[in-house]
């Protein structure tokens, strides 16, 4: 048996060693029969919602994306607070080093299709969280339940944005299990971010259009690049 044919494996257990250092060290104790502090739970009488809540709400304002918040941020277990509380720092951005780790030692052509498309994914939310500006669910719905404290810029969502470049070139060349352990983690980071409470639907999907577009974009890129030198190289001689 080959360690090489279970590089998915090998991925999965840096990042996994990775996001437990992080909750070691920003996670509530876990204790038998608890639950996870839930940050706020925003009424229609609470200051957040009357005082602070935007009554325009912009581009989130559909109803589909409303009622599809709802329905996952409603539907709970503590298990699954626990579960999604601490599967939320596999989508920070520190997730990235041990990604990087992964794909310079077991996948190296992979390895600058992941640094162009990051790059790219991340300049791009941050000008697009701050150009359109939009709230936080906590900001215009009541009765959310909040999980992590966060109020500010909500579209596009970047966690979901990272985990999609990730997914979109990590899952190049796997076999089918090492593309379903690539998507499944990076669409469980898009549901999570919608279950915590700090992004819409509608946030998440964008990012994960966002994530798959720079991923094909480094991709592009990087074949134009080849191409180019190619054809700058100097053509041999032909034998007479």
């Amino acid at each position: 048996m080959r360690l090489s044919n279970y590089r998915w494996l090998w991925s999965l257990v840096l990042t996994l060693m990775w996001g437990s250092v992080l909750s070691a060290q920003g996670a509530p104790s876990l204790t038998p029969g608890t639950t996870p502090r839930i940050v706020q739970t925003v009424t229609a009488s609470s200051p957040v919602a009357t005082a602070k809540r935007h009554t325009d709400k912009g581009i989130e304002n559909a109803p589909v994306n409303i009622a599809l918040f709802r329905w996952i941020n409603g539907h709970h277990t503590p298990a699954l607070d626990w579960f999604f509380l601490l599967y939320s720092y596999l989508g920070m951005g520190y997730v990235v080093v041990p990604v990087l780790l992964y794909a310079w030692f077991w996948r190296r052509p992979m390895l600058w299709p992941l640094i162009i498309a990051l790059l790219v994914e991340t300049a791009l939310v941050l000008v697009l969280k701050n150009a359109i500006d939009q709230p936080r669910p906590v900001m215009v719905l009541p009765d959310v339940r909040l999980l992590i404290k966060l109020r500010y810029y909500s579209f596009p969502s970047g966690d979901a944005a990272m985990a999609f470049v990730i997914a979109a070139v990590m899952q190049q060349g796997e076999r089918l299990h090492g593309k379903l352990l690539w998507w499944g983690y990076a669409v469980l980071i898009a549901y999570e971010r919608v279950y915590v409470g700090v992004h819409f639907p509608l946030d998440v999907a964008a990012g994960a259009i966002l994530g798959v577009w720079s991923a094909r974009g480094a991709f592009f890129a990087l074949r134009l690049h080849a191409a180019k030198r190619e054809r700058a190289l100097p053509e041999k001689p032909s034998d007479v």
